[in-house]
């Protein structure tokens, strides 16, 4: 499902551009996630200009995790960076950092090894 999440025109001079991925595997003990895919900034570089449509757009499903934000060039002080995880609505809720890697860490069913039963057990 196409995800969108909107941004405003920015300051090429200050910042960086925005920027969108899909969380990957999440290694324990590691601090950030492997990315499984990059999105796309869509819009334009510049400040100030009134009218410009800018958003940040991605495919993932239904239970993905995904971090969005925008990195300051000159000493960080107004950087951003966002988790969310996208609900089956194709609406992203926002979570905190220690909620993407409780929720990137907790195997599924798919993940868990099976058990067989042994006979007369």
């Amino acid at each position: 499902m196409r995800i969108i999440i909107e941004t405003a025109a920015y300051n090429s001079r200050r910042d960086g551009a925005p920027w969108i991925y899909k969380i990957g595997s999440w290694a324990a003990g590691s601090k950030l996630p492997e990315v499984a895919a990059w999105g796309s900034f869509m819009g334009e570089r510049g400040y100030g200009r009134g009218g410009d449509e800018s958003y940040l757009e991605i495919a993932a499903d239904p239970g993905d995790i995904i971090r969005w934000g925008q990195n300051d060039m000159r000493g960080h002080s107004h950087t951003y960076r966002q988790y969310g995880v996208v609900m089956s609505d194709g609406t992203v809720d926002t979570i905190t950092d220690a909620r993407a890697r409780e929720l990137a860490l907790k195997p599924t069913t798919e993940q868990l090894p099976t058990v067989k039963q042994e006979a007369g057990a």
